[in-house]
């Protein structure tokens, strides 16, 4: 147990991670879920068009930018199909946030504590069934991570910790709220 380092933690914490979000989102050839359902169609909305605008449609989700701008522009960049967008980038991006919440407790624990407590983390049914299933709460839920991550890191200056929460911070708002 001694010999395990962090970087063989955070890495088998990340693809058990993925690898239950992946159960969940690639269970079938469809989008699986309730709200994953709106918010694909809302995507859409802005990537047949490549203009976002409020207009487009009088919807909450037309606003919130985690559906929006960016999975249009990871699409246009990255070449994905729409689709793969929401079932395999979005799981693959926020799986990371588990990494993220092993490093923050590793401030305040030790390694096994935090690793049990990521696994804890991952080991939710909220974690595994609901998260795949609403695009936007994962892209939120990761710059909070985030946010936590970088306000009690300890080798960032003051400055640094306050430029990167208000980012993450304002990240976290524009990727889920409307």
């Amino acid at each position: 147990r001694k010999r395990i380092t962090s970087n063989t933690l955070m890495s088998g914490l990340y693809c058990s991670a993925l690898s239950l979000l992946f159960m969940y989102s690639l269970r079938s050839n469809y989008l699986v879920g309730w709200d994953i359902q709106s918010e694909y169609r809302i995507f859409l909305l802005t990537f047949e068009k490549l203009n976002w605008s409020v207009s487009n449609i009088s919807h909450a989700y037309n606003t919130t930018l985690s559906l929006t701008i960016l999975p249009t522009i990871l699409s246009q960049v990255t070449g994905i199909a729409p689709l793969l967008i929401f079932k395999v980038l979005y799981p693959f991006i926020y799986a990371f946030s588990v990494p993220a919440v092993y490093l923050t407790l590793r401030n305040f624990t030790s390694k096994t504590v935090g690793f049990l407590s990521s696994f804890f983390f991952i080991a939710q049914l909220s974690f595994m069934q609901q998260m795949p299933a609403l695009a936007r709460q994962e892209i939120a839920q990761l710059f909070f991570i985030l946010a936590l991550l970088v306000m009690f890191t300890k080798f960032l200056s003051n400055f640094q910790k306050k430029v990167m929460f208000i980012v993450f911070g304002l990240c976290f708002i524009v990727s889920h709220y409307s």
